[in-house]
């Protein structure tokens, strides 16, 4: 049975999560963002420790796996494919972290100091001045990237 132990965990962790929303009384609106952040982090319906299993790979290994996984995002961003090698892919496949942000989630604020550059493999973010109330001043999508400033700066 493909998947068969990961799918069972998935909803298990479902039936957990739907326990938890059920004892906490939320907002339905949260609940939907839950489940919003369930459906789309674990889109295959399965479940897995994904830190837990490339820890107990060989380190050639374990870089391979980053750099397929990577894959998608590396050939979003021009100037990854166009200019840098093959070690500088490598690396850079090796330090992405996967995060998911749900609509309406500040990813970076205007002005902070930051450790973290974020590469937008699918979607679209708004991005916000505070400088302008009346609405977003820029939209930006797969393969682009924020926070590179605030990283230089840091």
């Amino acid at each position: 049975i493909e998947n068969g132990l990961s799918r069972q965990a998935y909803r298990n962790r479902i039936r957990q999560v739907e326990d938890f929303m059920k004892a906490k009384k939320l907002h339905p609106l949260i609940k939907d963002q839950i489940y919003g952040f369930y459906r789309e982090r674990f889109s295959e319906g399965v479940m897995f420790d994904e830190e837990e299993i490339l820890d107990e790979l060989t380190p050639a290994l374990r870089h391979e796996v980053q750099l397929f996984t990577a894959q998608k995002i590396l050939e979003k961003v021009p100037f990854i494919i166009l200019q840098a090698d093959e070690l500088f892919r490598r690396q850079f496949s090796a330090s992405l972290n996967q995060q998911i942000f749900l609509d309406g989630t500040t990813v970076i604020k205007e002005g902070t100091r930051g450790g973290s550059v974020f590469f937008l493999q699918s979607g679209v973010l708004e991005i916000w001045s505070k400088y302008n109330t009346n609405g977003p001043v820029n939209f930006v999508s797969d393969g682009s990237y924020v926070g590179d400033v605030s990283v230089l700066l840091s």
